[in-house]
């Protein structure tokens, strides 16, 4: 059969197949903690997205087994994660939420893990486990229809090792955008998706996609950010870019799809990003001001990098 995806697409998950061998062939993954599971974990801030799919059966074989009521979570490869407390939920609301109004709030949660087995693409299914958290809110604990308005579970997290003694406070959490407001403020430069953040103190954090240029043969859907430029007063930080991806109908990558949101996370009054970096599956990062070195505004908490072994990537 011959492969009609666009050869940007087609690298892309050349790469990301090569990157996730481990997960896709089903060979053992190497854990650096027992509590932070698989080699798609990296860092001293255990995170996995919040766009959770719900749980099936425990064979994975019944995919209607994830209707209302089921748990929400992740269905992982492997046998690396342990359960417990000490994980910690971020939940932003809406303009049609009417419990969370448009803030964010922090919630104390508990990881359950189950034994199961993952299907693979065209593969024999493979030893896995069923992640899922709670409690989380209760409006977020059910599978929502695709027109129905919730409050948006941005990720959950653990802080381990170097970290383990971040002071995280159920309860509301200073936030400068998130995924449930309507538009992120901009820096004002037309023709741009650049995001700026107003401070406390007046000042101004302005997050600059640079983009690269489309290789020869790429089509015009796809879209490479190079880097993220962090811009604060004469300070100058780079982040990793967003990887090959498809683009709104208007030509434009919207600032939502790459900046998952900003705030003050470790309490420390200066800004927090949990950036979205592309590629084929899952590829999130949190980066905290309080890990900055000198000449740096956040420093690398940890991210997660998943592609699923039942996709045709692997």
């Amino acid at each position: 059969m011959t492969d009609r995806r666009p050869m940007g697409r087609r690298r892309q998950l050349a790469t990301a197949s090569i990157l996730l061998a481990a997960v896709c062939s089903g060979s053992p993954a190497a854990a650096a903690d027992p509590a932070t599971g698989n080699s798609e974990t990296h860092g001293d801030l255990v995170v996995f997205p919040g766009n959770f799919e719900p749980l099936v059966s425990a064979t994975d074989t019944n995919p209607e087994a994830g209707g209302p009521g089921s748990p929400t979570g992740w269905h992982i490869p492997g046998r690396s994660y342990l359960g417990g407390g000490a994980w910690w939920a971020l939940v932003c609301g809406n303009a049609a939420s009417a419990t969370l109004a448009q803030g964010c709030t922090l919630h104390s949660t508990h990881l359950s893990v189950t034994r199961a087995m993952h299907s693979v693409y065209d593969g024999e299914p493979i030893a896995s486990q069923l992640l899922h958290w709670l409690p989380l809110p209760a409006n977020l604990d059910t599978v929502a229809r695709e027109d129905e308005k919730r409050p948006t579970l941005v990720a959950v997290f653990k802080p381990i090792r170097s970290l383990a003694a971040l002071n995280l406070v159920a309860g509301p959490v200073a936030t400068y955008v998130h995924p449930g407001m309507g538009r992120y403020p901009a820096t004002g430069r037309p023709g741009t998706v650049e995001v700026r953040l107003t401070l406390a103190d007046g000042k101004h954090l302005d997050i600059v996609p640079r983009v690269a240029k489309s290789p020869p043969g790429e089509p015009s859907s796809l879209v490479n950010i190079a880097t993220f430029e962090l811009r604060q007063g004469s300070l100058r930080q780079r982040l990793p870019g967003y990887e090959f991806s498809e683009i709104g109908d208007d030509g434009s990558l919207s600032p939502q799809q790459y900046l998952l949101w900003a705030g003050d996370l470790d309490g420390d009054g200066k800004p927090d990003l949990i950036m979205n970096h592309g590629g084929y599956g899952s590829n999130i990062a949190v980066y905290l001001s309080s890990l900055a070195k000198d000449g740096e505004l956040v420093g690398f908490a940890g991210n997660f990098q998943y592609s699923d072994p039942s996709s045709a990537g692997c």
